[in-house]
């Protein structure tokens, strides 16, 4: 089974993102969400919750067991270690992670022109 991974600030949070990956997800394809967010807010006496996340999460189809939560770490580790064909963010800094680290394909930008076109070759040749 092909898996994909998408950041959710920035990222999934827009309507167009959300609807890629809800095609993706009918597609058959292994849709998850990697995320710096603290899983458990209140163990960090923080003011958010995650309600927003697991509401889009929801309405595109990915289920519960499919969302990471690196609390704040480096998104690399987990996403190299899970496998994906690709990961889509908006975050600069950690495009540099994934590239010290020796794995700049896994990263796609969400800014980039044609990101859609980008992750579905991608997934073709997968």
């Amino acid at each position: 089974m092909k898996k994909v991974s998408f950041d959710f600030d920035g990222t999934l949070e827009k309507e167009e993102v959300q609807q890629y990956a809800k095609e993706l997800v009918n597609r058959g394809i292994e849709v998850w969400i990697t995320t710096t967010r603290f899983q458990d807010t209140r163990r960090y006496a923080m003011k958010c919750s995650n309600k927003d996340l697991y509401n889009v999460a929801k309405e595109v189809g990915i289920i519960p067991e499919r969302i990471q939560f690196t609390n704040m770490e480096w998104k690399a580790p987990t996403l190299i270690k899970s496998g994906f064909i690709w990961h889509l963010d908006d975050n600069e800094t950690e495009f540099e992670e994934m590239l010290a680290r020796g794995c700049p394909h896994l990263f796609i930008h969400v800014d980039l022109p044609g990101w859609e076109q980008l992750c579905n070759i991608i997934l073709l040749r997968s």
